[in-house]
């Protein structure tokens, strides 16, 4: 028999269940679970077996409870720097090539020239790599896309798919 938890004075007071339910983040709502568990008597072990993690990590929940309050259990701020591409900025970019490549004449664009184009529409100055990088965040896997050349024929590929001979 594991011995009995001891839980801050104020763990009570919450009702975790109900924070969890309107929490966005997925690693806090992992938390809060946890914490409810705990509220109802469960035991570390088998706390940190429902919501999937080792119990010493249960254990320094609980630390952070003590030592910050109810604020300790959710996520700090990562380090690193901030995104340069977000939001609108994202959505022109991604709209910006899904245009060009619906067009007929082409959709070829350079990493320099989108570069240049989020300077001019959108003031972000960013490298190369950051270009390359969200456009494969983008699901775009090349710049260009499969255009349609200008003097191809619809019907001469149609008749070429009816006369070929497979294999």
């Amino acid at each position: 028999m594991s011995r009995p938890i001891i839980l801050p004075d104020d763990f009570s007071d919450h009702d975790f269940m109900l924070i969890m339910k309107r929490e966005p983040h997925g690693r806090n709502r992992v938390r809060l679970l946890a914490m409810h568990h705990l509220q109802l008597g469960e035991s570390l072990k088998h706390v940190a077996k429902i919501v999937g993690v080792h119990w010493k990590t249960v254990q320094s929940w609980i630390k952070r409870f003590r030592l910050s309050g109810f604020s300790g259990l959710f996520e700090s701020p990562r380090s690193g720097a901030p995104r340069k591409i977000t939001g609108n900025a994202e959505a022109w970019l991604s709209e910006k090539i899904g245009s060009l490549s619906e067009a007929k004449t082409g959709g070829y664009i350079t990493g320099k020239e989108l570069q240049q184009l989020l300077l001019k529409e959108h003031a972000i100055s960013c490298s190369l790599k950051t270009i390359y990088n969200k456009l494969h965040q983008l699901n775009y896997s090349w710049i260009t896309s499969r255009s349609i050349h200008p003097k191809s024929s619809a019907e001469a590929q149609e008749q070429y798919k009816k006369t070929f001979q497979r294999c």
